[in-house]
C-alpha cells in the first residue's frame, strides 16, 4: 500500500513519458559526458603521440582523477536535493562545497607528484610530473561544471549540462590542433582552457536560469 508520506500531492500531475524522455535527452550529454565515457581525451593522446607518452598521460590522469569522485558524490546529493526544494541557492551552495573540497587537495595531491607518482607506479613515470598539475587545474573546472550540471537537472534545466558540455568538446576541438605541437603538456593545457571557458558557459546559464526564475 502507498503510505501518506509517498502519497502525490493534490494538485501534483504525474510526469509523462514524453516529457520524462525528453528531460532525459536534454541531460544526456550533461550527465554521461563522452570526453569521460569514451575515454576521446585518451583517443586523441594515442593519435598525436607515442605509446610510452599515452602511458605517461594515463598514468597522470588517474593520479589526478580524485576531483571527479568528489564531484560524482556531491552531484548525486545535490540533484535529488535541489529537485526537492527547487532553490538556486542550493545549487550554488553545492558548486561551492565542490571548489571548497576537491581545489585544496588538488592543491596538496600535487605538490606531493614527485613523490606519489614515482612510489605509485614507478620511477619511470616521473616524467608525467608535469602533466599533474595541469590535469588538477582541468579536473577540478570540469568537476565544478559538473556539479552546477546537475543541480540545473535538479531545477528543472536539464540543457544547460549538455550545452556545456558541447561548449567543452567545441573548445577541444578548436584548441586541441592549435596547442598539441607544444607537446603533451600543450595537449593538457588545451583540456585546462576548454574546461574554464565550458565552467564560465555554465555558470552564466545558471545565473541566467535563476534570473528567469526570479522573474516568472
Amino acid at each position: 500500500s502507498v503510505t501518506k508520506a509517498h502519497r502525490p500531492d493534490a494538485g501534483e500531475v504525474p510526469a509523462s513519458y514524453p516529457s520524462m524522455f525528453v528531460f532525459g535527452l536534454k541531460s544526456l550529454l550533461g550527465s554521461v559526458p563522452p570526453v569521460e565515457s569514451f575515454r576521446i581525451d585518451q583517443a586523441l593522446v594515442g593519435a598525436f603521440f607515442t605509446p610510452s607518452v599515452l602511458g605517461l598521460y594515463v598514468v597522470a590522469f588517474g593520479y589526478t582523477n580524485l576531483p571527479g569522485f568528489i564531484a560524482k558524490g556531491i552531484g548525486g546529493i545535490a540533484y535529488p536535493h535541489v529537485a526537492e526544494n527547487r532553490s538556486f541557492r542550493s545549487v550554488w551552495r553545492f558548486f561551492f562545497l565542490s571548489l571548497l573540497i576537491s581545489a585544496p587537495l588538488a592543491v596538496v595531491f600535487a605538490s606531493l607528484a614527485s613523490f606519489l607518482l614515482p612510489l605509485l607506479f614507478g620511477e619511470s613515470f616521473n616524467r608525467a610530473i608535469p602533466l599533474v598539475g595541469i590535469l588538477f587545474i582541468e579536473n577540478v573546472l570540469t568537476s565544478g561544471r559538473r556539479v552546477l550540471s546537475d543541480g540545473m537537472r535538479g531545477v528543472g534545466a536539464p540543457g544547460a549540462g549538455t550545452v556545456s558540455e558541447l561548449a567543452y568538446l567545441v573548445l577541444l576541438v578548436i584548441l586541441v590542433p592549435v596547442m598539441t605541437p607544444l607537446g603533451v603538456r600543450g595537449f593538457v593545457a588545451a583540456m585546462a582552457v576548454a574546461a574554464a571557458g565550458s565552467l564560465i558557459l555554465m555558470i552564466m546559464l545558471t545565473l541566467r536560469q535563476s534570473r528567469r526564475t526570479k522573474n516568472a
